[in-house]
């Protein structure tokens, strides 16, 4: 594995970590909620803080990861100033016609 693939895997690990210590994952399992929080990404898309903006404007790009299909197509439409800032890496796509399992676009992007 290369570092760039292990530094990734620590990161994760290490949310991970975080999570269960702060509360963040529940460690009660089959308790489900009817509230679905948006991840990080869709509130810094969505919702940016002027900051974020701030460096958007001086030509800072942001790579989303992994948002579902319907999550970029809004983007698209609501936020259209912006898009040359944003990127879309890995988009969960529905299942196409015929077929009964959603897939991950194959970018190339890692």
């Amino acid at each position: 594995m290369s570092f760039a693939g292990r530094r990734k895997a620590w990161v994760y690990q290490g949310l991970a970590v975080a999570g269960l210590l702060f509360g963040g994952i529940s460690p009660v399992i089959g308790v489900a909620s009817d509230v679905v929080e948006p991840s990080w990404q869709e509130l810094r898309l969505h919702a940016p803080t002027e900051a974020q903006l701030e460096r958007e404007r001086r030509g800072r790009v942001f790579i989303y990861d992994g948002l579902e299909y319907n999550a970029v197509q809004e983007a698209m439409d609501q936020h259209f100033d912006r898009i040359q800032n944003m990127m879309f890496t890995q988009i969960h796509h529905p299942p196409r016609p015929g077929e009964e399992t959603a897939y991950v676009e194959d970018d190339g992007c890692e």
